[in-house]
């Protein structure tokens, strides 16, 4: 005569399964007394936070020394050459002034 080691719900009873399982308050219970349960936001998974890349790493401004040519790009981004006259004459400018240049 052996014993039955599985672990029951702590609300019903019944015998629970590694899949049926979820644990309140250090209880194990099956997943229709938890969905049904006030608790289940304890277990509900976190939501991300929505991150966004050009907040992160705001676009830099670079001037190209030969043409004037003002221009934005990713602040990761290896900037070399002028996309408009192709030279190696890129700086970047301290400060983002190409909205003051449209204004």
């Amino acid at each position: 005569m052996g014993f039955d080691l599985r672990p029951t719900c702590a609300k019903c009873a019944v015998v629970l399964d590694i899949s049926n399982m979820r644990t309140v308050d250090g209880k194990q219970i099956c997943r229709s007394c938890f969905e049904d349960s006030p608790e289940q936001n304890i277990a509900s998974p976190r939501s991300e936070p929505n991150l966004n890349f050009n907040e992160l790493f705001p676009p830099r401004t670079y001037q190209c020394l030969s043409c004037d040519f003002v221009f934005q790009r990713k602040i990761t981004a290896n900037v070399t050459r002028c996309p408009y006259c192709a030279k190696q004459t890129v700086e970047p400018q301290e400060k983002d002034t190409l909205p003051l240049l449209f204004n």
